[in-house]
């Protein structure tokens, strides 16, 4: 029997696996006893700091993953409903969402989506199936489009001057009062922002945006959604 496999829950736990060693490292430093954290010669900052930049790529890529995963779910439905060639009758639920998507997806070329960024891809298909898209000034659009900027300026890292002597400004919608990262005394070092507290945020606005867009597109309660509240509980 052939099947398909998702993925994108992958990425998410080991997003937060990677935060519960940022969390872990914190904690150590504040006790001096971080150095029980070395591996060889690499330095326990590096090893935080690795930890917390990876732990923000990953979750972006859970972003990625997801909706990736919908998208093929529901041109697959679409397409076996076109093939079975059946009349729409309205008489259910179930083909009213079906015949919507069937309608919304039909002239979507997935090579065209695929090389779409990832928020694009939500908005499109909320869009393609009449469903509202996300308000992209305000909440949870603006949290996921931050921690974006952050994972670019980490996978596209571009050298750049900054004055030692003046704080860098937090960037997108990081909230204020989050701790930064313990190991530089102050603002003034782009890898001030590899935190514990500043990554956790960047894994749940990731986990938030993924339910609510499942939420809007009346997408059945599943093992997903089951896997990722019990991630954001913990």
């Amino acid at each position: 029997m052939k099947m398909k496999l998702s993925f994108s829950p992958v990425h998410l736990h080991a997003a937060k696996a990677l935060s519960l060693e940022v969390e872990e490292i914190e904690a150590a430093l504040a006790q001096g006893e971080e150095d029980e954290f070395a591996k060889g010669e690499i330095p326990v900052r590096m090893i935080h700091d690795g930890y917390a930049a990876n732990a923000i790529i990953s979750s972006t890529a859970f972003l990625e993953a997801s909706v990736n995963e919908v998208f093929d779910l529901m041109m697959t439905a679409a397409e076996g409903w076109e093939r079975a060639g059946k009349d729409w009758t309205g008489t259910m639920d179930g083909e009213v969402i079906l015949y919507r998507v069937l309608l919304g997806l039909r002239d979507v070329d997935k090579y065209w989506f695929k090389n779409k960024n990832s928020l694009k891809k939500y908005q499109l298909l909320l869009v393609h199936t009449g469903r509202e898209p996300f308000d992209t000034g305000e909440g949870l659009y603006q949290r996921v489009n931050t921690v974006r900027r952050l994972r670019n300026d980490l996978i596209h890292f571009e050298p750049d001057w900054y004055d030692s002597k003046e704080e860098i400004s937090p960037p997108g919608s990081i909230p204020n009062g989050l701790d930064f990262n313990p190991f530089y005394e102050t603002t003034r070092d782009p890898k001030s922002f590899l935190s514990h507290e500043i990554v956790d945020w960047a894994i749940e606005s990731c986990a938030l945006f993924a339910l609510e867009f499942r939420r809007r597109l009346d997408i059945e309660h599943s093992g997903m959604e089951d896997s990722i509240e019990q991630l954001l509980a913990e």
